[in-house]
């Protein structure tokens, strides 16, 4: 029951790390709930999910979207100033949000940081921070190599996944020139050396450092699709929409 405005307006008048983290992420929920209330409204209809199971669904999104109201416009409007804020200050689990906010083409000094924050984010588990990093390497100056194995960490994380948010599988562009067999043996080396070094998730969610990953998030059971999947950003994002 808490007031999701109140969390907002505290995080805009200050705020730890986390608190800017946790305000960031429930109005990028709130932006996208009207969004999976209709996915979730158009599979109950075509009985792709059972009446009841449609119903309690649509009944617990309503009420989101009701607490997301608690939040003043004149706040919603500044979104993307909370997300750079929350960025520059090290919260993690932004980087995606801020990233989506900015159609990944920041200003040239959020380029960094907004680099650091996704490797950060990748390292401590989040299996949508490679992908963002290898859809986008221009902005970031990845090499072949380096965005070749941010797709196969991708890959790996997304395939271990068995919770709610992941992915379907995600089809990415063959460079031109293709890779040679040296440099795709060399992604995948630099790829199973990140991932070597990325966080594993306890039983209670928390991630511990210095871990072989072996999975990444608790498995929850499969999620319901959308029938016309939208752009792997936007998918991540409703994701975490549908399962915040």
């Amino acid at each position: 029951m808490r007031d999701y405005g109140q969390i907002v307006i505290a995080a805009f008048n200050g705020g730890t790390p986390k608190q800017l983290s946790e305000a960031v992420n429930l109005m990028s929920v709130c932006r996208f709930n009207p969004d999976v209330l209709q996915i979730i409204e158009r599979m109950r209809d075509d009985g792709r999910m059972a009446g009841e199971a449609g119903t309690v669904a649509i009944d617990a999104f309503s009420k989101r979207g009701r607490k997301c109201q608690s939040i003043p416009p004149d706040l919603v409007a500044r979104e993307k100033e909370l997300a750079e804020r929350a960025l520059l200050a090290g919260s993690r689990q932004v980087a995606t949000i801020y990233g989506e906010l900015v159609g990944f083409d920041p200003p040239a000094s959020m380029r960094g940081p907004l680099s650091e924050a996704l490797r950060a984010d990748f390292l401590d588990g989040d299996d949508i921070a490679p992908l963002m990093l290898a859809r986008h390497p221009d902005v970031f100056g990845l090499s072949r190599i380096e965005t070749r194995a941010y797709e196969i960490a991708f890959e790996t994380l997304n395939s271990r996944t068995r919770s709610r948010r992941s992915l379907p599988p995600v089809e990415f562009d063959i460079p031109s020139p293709p890779l040679t067999d040296d440099e795709r043996k060399q992604a995948d080396l630099l790829a199973q050396t990140w991932l070597r070094n990325v966080k594993k998730p306890d039983v209670d969610g928390a991630r511990h450092p210095g871990t072989r990953q072996t999975a990444v998030k608790s498995s929850h059971g499969s999620s319901p699709r959308p029938p016309d999947p939208p752009p792997a950003s936007d998918a991540a994002a409703s994701s975490r929409a549908l399962h915040a």
